[in-house]
């Protein structure tokens, strides 16, 4: 694994160790019933490779995602108050057709706030600051709230959203499934497979659904 050490000048460094035990065979004296040898750890063969440079490089970039990515919400969600009150006809009068541009206008900036987010959420994945907070999760009910938050995507294009909730008629009872997992994590993996379902599919239907295997 990489870990940080410390040299004698009390400069930190990154390196990649790999270490093997090296083993010997001694008698034991037992009986011809049991082994009359064991295997004992005598030492051990490392190898140190410097990987400082590189995880100094990893760590400037996962900086400047993280700085770049706060900084440019800031003025999309800027750009995004404004058009929102140019859309509220009680502030201002437009004409069908400028709406429309507007709706587009809005929706891109929405897209681009998600692709800000996805980096950071990328940058904390890769040094480790990604946080983790499972929970017990019935995930029909979790996929039924998250469809209804979507569906609106997908109407947009004409495209019917079918929630498929394992139940063979009006009368059976859905399965339960339970899974202990994050919920933002899921959602974010939700989101992303049901924006590109929406993205690819020109005409018909999406089928959203979870099976027990």
């Amino acid at each position: 694994g990489v870990i940080l050490i410390q040299t004698r000048n009390g400069r930190q460094v990154f390196v990649d160790i790999i270490a093997s035990p090296i083993l010997e065979s001694i008698n034991t004296g037992k009986t011809e019933d049991t082994a009359a040898t064991e295997k004992h750890m005598v030492g051990v063969i490392a190898v140190l490779r410097d990987v400082d440079e590189q995880k100094r490089q990893e760590q400037q970039r996962s900086d400047f995602i993280s700085t770049a990515s706060h900084e440019m919400r800031t003025p999309v969600a800027s750009i995004q108050g404004f058009i929102e009150l140019a859309l509220n006809p009680k502030v201002a009068v437009i004409d069908e057709k400028a709406r429309g541009y507007l709706v587009k206008a809005q929706d891109a900036t929405k897209h681009l706030g998600e692709l800000f987010q996805d980096l950071l959420t990328v940058s904390k994945s890769d040094d480790g600051r990604l946080a983790n907070n499972p929970e017990v999760i019935e995930v029909g009910a979790l996929l039924k709230e998250l469809v209804e938050q979507n569906r609106m995507v997908a109407e947009k294009k004409n495209l019917k959203v079918v929630l498929d909730n394992g139940a063979a008629d009006a009368k059976t009872v859905a399965p339960l499934m339970y899974v202990n997992a994050d919920p933002e994590r899921l959602r974010e993996i939700f989101t992303n497979l049901f924006d590109n379902a929406v993205k690819y599919t020109s005409t018909g239907i999406i089928t959203v659904g979870a099976s027990l295997k």
